[in-house]
Order: structure tokens, then sequence, then C-alpha cells
């Protein structure tokens, strides 16, 4: 029984040094994520997009990716984007990161892609 008690205080007190420690200011800027890495044989693109309005992003993502852009409403959204050697998946993750302090979301099918906004009521 006195094992028992002791783990417990153990880990009350190992908690609460966990949790009272600051965070680094680089994990409260962005929430976490995998980076997608590419598959054999996968095209890789190299992106420089500075202040590009959204609606030329479209347009490359539509070339580069053979999808059609599908959606109704455009986000006014500037994006700036610089990465190398990045696969299609991984620069579709990377715009919706861009777009989503915006309140937009890009949704990826496998013949499509649109941009929806993340506050419009969803008819049901």
């Amino acid at each position: 029984m006195r094992n028992v008690l002791l783990a417990v205080v153990g880990l009350a007190v190992f908690a609460g040094v966990a949790t009272s420690a600051p965070v680094p200011k680089a994990l409260k800027k962005k929430p976490l994520r995998a980076v997608i890495t590419p598959l054999p044989g996968e095209k890789l693109y190299t992106v420089n997009f500075d202040d590009v309005p959204f609606t030329k992003v479209a347009e490359f993502l539509e070339r580069a990716s053979g999808l059609m852009y599908l959606s109704k409403d455009v986000p006014d959204v500037n994006i700036t984007l610089k990465v190398e050697d990045v696969c299609l998946r991984e620069l579709f993750a990377q715009l919706d990161e861009q777009i989503s302090p915006h309140g937009w979301v890009m949704q990826r099918k496998t013949q499509c892609f649109a941009v929806l906004d993340a506050n419009a009521k969803i008819d049901r």
C-alpha cells in the first residue's frame, strides 16, 4: 500500500514540474505538424510566392496538380511561401496553414480542390 501511495505522489510532483516549464516561442506561434515525405518517384516542386493573391496560387495548383479548382468563394488572402523540393501533398498542407488563420480551409479530393469558409454555417 505504501509503494502505491508513493508512486501516485511522485506522479503528481512530476506532472507539476512538467507543466510549469516555459513553452518556447516557436511552439506558441504554429501548431506542430509532421512534414509529408515525398513518395519514391513523386514529382517535387519549388515555389516562391511573395505576397501573391490566392487566385494566382489556385491557378498554379490547377496546372501543377491537374485538379480543377471548384470554389464559389475566393479568399481575399495573399500568400507568402518559399519552399524547395516538396511534394504536392506537402504544398497543399502548407498552403492550408497559410489560409486557415484567415478563416479558410482547403479541401482536396481526387479530381478537384476547393477553398471553404471555415466560419460558414452548414445546411443540414
